[in-house]
């Protein structure tokens, strides 16, 4: 993990230079290896720092809080989608594995991208009509520019985008 590179060189360097800036500045500099990631730096910034200034349980916390949100998001969207209790769907969803480096690696940045990924489809699938291109492009633009691996979710949440579109013709 590269946690200790964020604590002790980006975070700093956040801190000295303008937080906007250096997240900007860390996003452009993934380009030139195939990523643009200006989302990245905030999410570590706004996890980090506060554990930093007081005790680094806080950062843990903050870690389990920002992955329970997550977890109860999506157990959200496709109760409503499948139409069971979402008490269900959380509970199926907190006994997957992978939930053990959401909480034990703050810094992964499948949490952020599996957060706009759930804007992504919310908006796609329940959004007022009048508001869908808006909250989509938001949510994939925000995707996108907090790791590639959110081009997952961009072909599904497209397809029920048009869908969606589509219904009123």
């Amino acid at each position: 993990m590269d946690d200790a590179s964020l604590v002790y060189e980006l975070i700093p360097r956040m801190e000295a230079g303008g937080i906007f800036l250096q997240a900007w500045i860390y996003g452009v500099g993934d380009i030139s290896w195939g990523m643009f990631r200006p989302i990245y730096p905030l999410m570590a910034y706004f996890l980090y720092k506060p554990g930093m200034a007081t005790q680094p349980w806080v950062t843990f916390g903050l870690t389990a809080m920002f992955s329970g949100m997550i977890l109860f998001g999506y157990s959200y969207f496709f109760s409503r989608i499948l139409k069971i209790r979402w008490q269900s769907i959380l509970l199926i969803n907190a006994a997957f594995f992978y939930q053990y480096d959401f909480l034990q690696h703050p810094s992964l940045q499948e949490k952020i991208v599996l957060l706009f990924g759930l804007g992504y489809f919310y908006a796609a699938w329940f959004a007022p009509k009048s508001w869908i291109l808006f909250l989509t492009l938001l949510f994939a633009t925000l995707g996108f520019a907090s790791k590639a691996s959110f081009l997952i979710y961009f072909g599904a949440g497209y397809l029920i985008l048009s869908g969606r579109l589509l219904e009123d013709l």
